[in-house]
């Protein structure tokens, strides 16, 4: 069975113990898995292509959000899981493209 994916509630825990963060949400597939299943299997069961699944393990494409209900249906945690992941790293990778400018942005405060 594919369904035996970690829960939403893990996703801080699995994020940062497998490295998650700096990696692109499909990529973490693997990791997030408690079996081992094949791409082939599971782009069949995702009723996706082989290579579109491939190009989203290879971080060569993000978790969309219809991905990201194909991959929470099929492990069982929901598309936010996924999601959350994905937008983990979008954000990191934002803050690493642009802190120079962020710590330049003053801070206004309430008058």
């Amino acid at each position: 069975r594919a369904s035996a994916c970690i829960g939403s509630a893990a996703i801080p825990e699995a994020c940062r113990s497998s490295g998650c963060i700096r990696r692109e949400a499909g990529s973490c597939w693997p990791r997030t898995l408690r079996i081992t299943l094949k791409t082939s299997a599971a782009a069949r069961h995702l009723q996706i292509s082989r290579q579109t699944l491939h190009r989203i393990l290879a971080e060569d494409a993000g978790v969309t959000p219809d991905m990201a209900l194909r991959l929470g249906k099929l492990c069982g945690n929901g598309p936010g899981f996924w999601l959350a992941m994905q937008q983990a790293y979008d954000l990191w990778g934002a803050e690493q493209g642009l802190a120079e400018t962020i710590a330049a942005i003053p801070t206004l405060q309430a008058a």
